[in-house]
């Protein structure tokens, strides 16, 4: 429920894995945060670079490997 409050109050529809890890270090499950951070970065990483063939790279907004990274952050 934390995490569809942020994103309403943020005026967003969609609830992404920062959201979820965010209210659970709210909850309480504090040492499960970092971890799953982590995590979530190799995910996108790996989940990203194997779709660039087939969408425009914008989509890497939280990959470390990707050149335009710095612009979009």
């Amino acid at each position: 429920r934390r995490a569809s409050d942020k994103c309403m109050k943020e005026k967003r529809k969609t609830i992404n894995g920062d959201d979820l890890i965010w209210s659970m270090g709210t909850l309480g499950f504090e040492d499960y945060v970092e971890p799953l951070k982590l995590y979530l970065k190799l995910y996108r990483e790996v989940f990203i670079h194997s779709f660039i063939p087939l969408f425009s790279c914008c989509l890497c907004y939280a990959c470390a490997a990707c050149e335009r990274n710095s612009e979009l952050m």
